[in-house]
Protein backbone atom coordinates (compact mmCIF):
# COMPACT_ATOMS: atom_id res chain seq x y z
CA UNK A 1 0.00 0.00 0.00
CA UNK A 2 1.51 3.28 -0.99
CA UNK A 3 -1.32 5.74 -0.23
CA UNK A 4 -4.62 6.16 1.59
CA UNK A 5 -7.07 8.86 2.57
CA UNK A 6 -9.61 9.39 5.32
CA UNK A 7 -12.92 11.17 4.78
CA UNK A 8 -15.35 12.13 7.54
CA UNK A 9 -19.01 12.32 6.49
CA UNK A 10 -21.91 13.39 8.71
CA UNK A 11 -24.62 10.73 8.83
CA UNK A 12 -28.32 11.48 8.73
CA UNK A 13 -29.41 12.80 12.15
CA UNK A 14 -32.62 10.69 12.05
CA UNK A 15 -30.53 7.51 11.68
CA UNK A 16 -28.41 8.45 14.69
CA UNK A 17 -31.45 9.20 16.90
CA UNK A 18 -32.81 5.68 16.27
CA UNK A 19 -29.60 4.05 17.49
CA UNK A 20 -29.07 2.91 21.04
CA UNK A 21 -26.13 4.50 22.92
CA UNK A 22 -24.54 1.05 23.21
CA UNK A 23 -24.68 0.42 19.42
CA UNK A 24 -21.11 0.20 18.20
CA UNK A 25 -20.31 1.72 14.85
CA UNK A 26 -23.37 3.93 14.52
CA UNK A 27 -22.57 6.71 12.07
CA UNK A 28 -19.18 5.21 11.19
CA UNK A 29 -18.17 3.52 7.97
CA UNK A 30 -14.93 2.36 6.45
CA UNK A 31 -14.59 2.51 2.65
CA UNK A 32 -12.27 -0.09 1.13
CA UNK A 33 -11.23 0.21 -2.51
CA UNK A 34 -10.77 -3.03 -4.45
CA UNK A 35 -9.72 -3.70 -8.05
CA UNK A 36 -12.79 -5.78 -8.97
CA UNK A 37 -15.84 -5.14 -6.80
CA UNK A 38 -17.95 -7.75 -8.64
CA UNK A 39 -15.42 -10.51 -7.92
CA UNK A 40 -15.09 -9.36 -4.31
CA UNK A 41 -18.90 -9.37 -3.91
CA UNK A 42 -19.10 -12.93 -5.24
CA UNK A 43 -16.32 -13.94 -2.85
CA UNK A 44 -18.20 -12.45 0.10
CA UNK A 45 -21.35 -14.37 -0.86
CA UNK A 46 -19.36 -17.58 -1.38
CA UNK A 47 -18.00 -17.29 2.18
CA UNK A 48 -21.55 -17.03 3.52
CA UNK A 49 -21.13 -13.44 4.70
CA UNK A 50 -24.37 -11.46 4.67
CA UNK A 51 -24.11 -8.15 2.84
CA UNK A 52 -26.05 -5.04 3.95
CA UNK A 53 -26.71 -3.86 0.41
CA UNK A 54 -26.70 -5.30 -3.07
CA UNK A 55 -23.93 -4.20 -5.40
CA UNK A 56 -24.91 -0.95 -7.12
CA UNK A 57 -23.66 1.88 -9.29
CA UNK A 58 -23.01 5.14 -7.46
CA UNK A 59 -21.27 8.32 -8.49
CA UNK A 60 -19.88 8.28 -12.01
CA UNK A 61 -17.65 5.26 -12.48
CA UNK A 62 -18.13 3.92 -8.94
CA UNK A 63 -19.69 0.56 -7.94
CA UNK A 64 -20.10 -0.49 -4.32
CA UNK A 65 -21.82 -2.68 -1.76
CA UNK A 66 -21.76 -2.67 2.01
CA UNK A 67 -21.68 -5.11 4.89
CA UNK A 68 -21.45 -4.90 8.67
CA UNK A 69 -18.52 -6.26 10.62
CA UNK A 70 -19.13 -8.28 13.83
CA UNK A 71 -18.88 -5.08 15.91
CA UNK A 72 -21.56 -3.32 13.85
CA UNK A 73 -19.35 -1.04 11.77
CA UNK A 74 -20.32 -0.55 8.13
CA UNK A 75 -17.75 -1.60 5.54
CA UNK A 76 -18.30 -0.13 2.08
CA UNK A 77 -16.43 -2.08 -0.58
CA UNK A 78 -16.05 -0.07 -3.79
CA UNK A 79 -14.37 0.07 -7.16
CA UNK A 80 -13.59 3.29 -8.99
CA UNK A 81 -13.29 2.77 -12.74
Amino acid sequence: MNWFWVTFIAEDAEFQREAEPSDKGVGMSLHVKVDDVDAYYEGVLAQGIKQSSEIQNRAPKTREFSLRDPDGYTLVIFEKR
